[in-house]
């Protein structure tokens, strides 16, 4: 687990074991980097929040091994968060799917969006993709 000073991200490795990467599979890795993000962070990953939706583009199949999931931020505003991902070999150089993925907070009593925590979007505000026009 490190992050890159150019492009503020989270690299975080698994060891999947699945010879097929299919989609749930991808979104159980993303689940899992996320998680390690905000508890490296400080914060409770037991927050009521849903995936709305999910976006996986899968390109390689991965022969199973290490990965590495490179996680940011796409989009944060007052309920919900984009997170944009790669996942690949564990040395970078075969990607098997990327993707976005959408949260929302969900207050538990109305079950309606509610606004995020300032703790919650300080933290996702360090992993907001930030690269240069040409990149």
């Amino acid at each position: 687990m490190t992050t890159d000073l150019f492009n503020p991200k989270f690299v975080f490795h698994s060891s999947a074991a699945d010879s097929l990467l299919d989609r749930d599979a991808v979104l159980g890795q993303i689940e899992r980097a996320i998680v390690a993000w905000n508890i490296e962070n400080g914060i409770d990953p037991k927050g009521v929040a849903t995936r709305r939706d999910a976006t996986v583009e899968l390109l390689e199949p991965c022969t199973g091994g290490g990965m590495r999931v490179d996680l940011w931020v796409e989009d944060l505003d007052a309920t919900s968060c984009v997170y944009g991902f790669l996942c690949s070999s564990e040395d970078g150089l075969i990607p098997y799917a990327r993707g976005e993925e959408r949260i929302t907070k969900i207050d538990p009593a109305s079950k309606r969006p509610a606004a995020w925590s300032s703790a919650f979007r300080h933290t996702q505000e360090m992993l907001r993709k930030d690269l240069p026009a040409f990149a």
